[in-house]
C-alpha cells in the first residue's frame, strides 16, 4: 500500500505542476521607439542671427507634443536656457534664431 500511495502523491504534484506552470503567462516587454528628428545644418550666419531648422521624421508611436530649437553659447545646450517652441506633430521647420551674442 506505501508504494502506492507514494506513487500517487508523486502523480499529484506532478500534475499540479504541470497545470501550475502552464497557467504563468510570459510578460509582454513592449519596445520603446524614440522619436527621430533630422537637424539641417545652420545657414545664413550673422553676428547676431543663423537660420536653422530640421525634420521630425518619426513620432515614435506616441503624439509629439512639442519641438523647437534649444542654443547655448556653450557646448551642449539644454531647454532650461534658450529655447523657442516651434510646433507639435511630424513636418519640417525651419527658425531664425536672432539676437545671438
Amino acid at each position: 500500500m506505501k508504494p502506492l500511495i507514494k506513487n500517487s502523491v508523486i502523480v499529484i504534484l506532478l500534475f499540479g505542476t504541470t497545470i501550475y506552470l502552464s497557467s504563468c503567462k510570459k510578460e509582454m516587454i513592449q519596445e520603446v521607439i524614440p522619436p527621430a528628428v533630422k537637424t539641417s545644418a545652420v545657414s545664413d550666419i550673422t553676428q547676431t542671427s543663423a537660420l536653422t531648422g530640421g525634420t521630425v521624421t518619426n513620432d515614435g508611436d506616441a503624439p509629439v507634443t512639442e519641438y523647437g530649437i534649444c542654443w547655448s553659447p556653450s557646448p551642449k545646450p539644454t531647454i532650461s536656457t534658450n529655447k523657442k517652441k516651434i510646433g507639435t506633430g511630424i513636418g519640417s521647420f525651419t527658425l531664425s534664431l536672432d539676437g545671438l551674442t
